[in-house]
């Protein structure tokens, strides 16, 4: 490493506020994250929201809802994610409503009639070791 020339992985493990936002664009950090997820196996796949319906029901209640993909129906491609706890709202075609941390709920148009649906999503109990550090901690066995 050189403090004056340090590599992108030096930078990231720096974390110089001042530079991240640098890095994050030469990296194209967003892509990246969407490529990772996108080649990721789905956490419920094959979901048939009320037979080709409008409502479904997760086996997990997601703190974080990440992509939704309709593999078959009327409507068939990347769903469009709208995070919106209200009843009765007017969803356009192509979109999953979620209600929100900790709601299991998506909601859809049922015009689009999904009957196959992938959807990836983080829960509460999704950790690495490395993330339940504090920020500082230093070990000593």
């Amino acid at each position: 490493m050189s403090a004056e020339n340090p590599t992108l992985t030096e930078e990231l493990n720096n974390g110089v506020l001042q530079r991240l936002a640098d890095v994050n664009r030469q990296l194209c950090w967003g892509s990246l994250v969407a490529r990772a997820i996108a080649d990721s196996t789905p956490d419920e796949a094959a979901l048939n929201p009320n037979a080709g319906g409008n409502d479904i029901n997760l086996a997990a209640a997601p703190n974080c809802l990440l992509h939704g993909l309709a593999v078959a129906g009327a409507y068939t491609g990347i769903m469009t994610l709208v995070i919106d706890p209200r009843e009765n709202i007017a969803i356009p075609s192509g979109t999953m409503v979620w209600s929100g941390p900790g709601s299991t709920r998506l909601r859809f148009n049922a015009t689009d009639a999904i009957t196959n649906l992938n959807v990836w999503y983080t829960v509460p109990g999704d950790t690495i070791s490395a993330m339940e550090r504090v920020l500082g901690q230093t070990d000593q066995l």
